[in-house]
């Protein structure tokens, strides 16, 4: 197990820019916001230092101005990547070449919200049929 000094060191290496920002959640999970191009550096970095367990969910929402996506991990206690982008034309890099367990999550993603995930070997419908029209149900209503 990692711990909270080693985490923060691992994650400030890997986002050079000083993007990231760590704090400690509910129940001491720790939640580190980062931006999109840290993403698959960090969870790179995560894998290799064998600092996380397992890919437990990944999920995501419409704030409105901008779309909030959380990767869960487990390490004997929650980590969580919080990562953000644009609503419009939204993109993250998919985990699924180093991570190959983020398969469907990613799709279930895409299909509620619209992010697409550049790097996805089949970025293809999981939940909704093939022929959906319209927006992904998640999104929230254009406030304009």
């Amino acid at each position: 197990m990692i711990d909270e000094a080693t985490l923060r060191e691992l994650i400030e290496a890997t986002c050079e820019d000083g993007s990231a920002r760590m704090t400690t959640g509910l129940g001491g999970e720790w939640v580190i916001d980062i931006t999109p191009p840290c993403l698959l550096p960090v969870v790179a970095a995560l894998l290799e230092a064998e600092a996380v367990h397992h890919l437990t969910t990944i999920t995501g929402l419409d704030t409105g101005e901008e779309l909030e996506v959380l990767y869960h991990f487990w390490s004997r206690q929650g980590l969580t990547l919080r990562t953000r982008c644009a609503r419009k034309g939204a993109e993250l890099p998919s985990l699924v070449p180093i991570l190959p367990g983020a398969d469907w999550y990613e799709r279930e993603v895409y299909d509620m919200l619209g992010i697409r995930f550049p790097g996805h070997p089949d970025l293809c419908r999981l939940g909704l049929p093939d022929d959906w029209e319209g927006a992904p149900p998640l999104l929230a209503e254009d406030p304009c």
